[in-house]
């Protein structure tokens, strides 16, 4: 019969390695440096001004004023204008592209881009 020392190194090794694992696993190092994530306009819902910024969150805040009122947004070739879709969650889980609430037509990423923020 093995040594109660046995029982108890072995208890420690794995305490050890699960340890280890979890704090891989739940570390920082899986956020995303700012200059590698894609550019995407975003809608102000209060003025509809578009911006281009990092997509971060939604609905992410508005570098003038400060309050989150930008959200995704998608371009409308008949209206020629960025329209607000909804979160950037919504928009990658969604089985149906959105659309224009004036024409009814397909929304696009294909736009003239606003000016980047600096």
């Amino acid at each position: 019969m093995p040594d109660k020392r046995v029982y108890i190194g072995t208890a420690l090794v794995l305490l050890a390695g699960g340890a280890i694992y979890f704090a891989r696993l739940f570390s920082s190092s899986s956020i995303i440096p700012d200059d590698q994530l894609q550019e995407f306009v975003y809608v102000d819902t209060k003025t509809g001004e578009a911006f281009l910024l990092r997509a971060r969150a939604s609905p992410e805040y508005n570098p003038e004023t400060g309050e989150p009122t930008l959200i995704p947004g998608l371009y409308c070739d008949q209206c020629r204008a960025w329209r607000a879709v909804g979160p950037l969650e919504m928009l990658q889980t969604s089985q149906s592209r959105p659309r224009c609430p004036l024409h009814k037509c397909p929304l696009t990423q294909d736009g003239p881009l606003p000016d980047p923020l600096e």
